[in-house]
């Protein structure tokens, strides 16, 4: 889907110094109360955030479908 090869990713600080990496990034969906991981997805590092949010929570779906149902996402 996403993993093809590491790439630049990068941002503005909170001073306004845009920094940049260069590889990978992981995306996780968390368990607010526990803080352990969900849902996973790595990708290169240009993938911005919020792209993988719903591709996440399908994921989370699919993984734990007769697990449980979360109350909110």
């Amino acid at each position: 889907m996403y993993i093809t090869f590491p790439n630049w990713g990068g941002k503005l600080d909170t001073n306004d110094n845009f920094i940049k990496w260069f590889g990978w990034k992981m995306h996780a969906l968390v368990d607010n109360a526990s803080g352990i991981t969900l849902s996973y997805m790595i990708t290169p590092a240009n993938v911005v955030d919020i792209d993988m949010a719903e591709p996440l929570v399908q994921k989370l779906k699919e993984d734990y479908e007769e697990l449980f149902k979360p109350s909110y996402y």
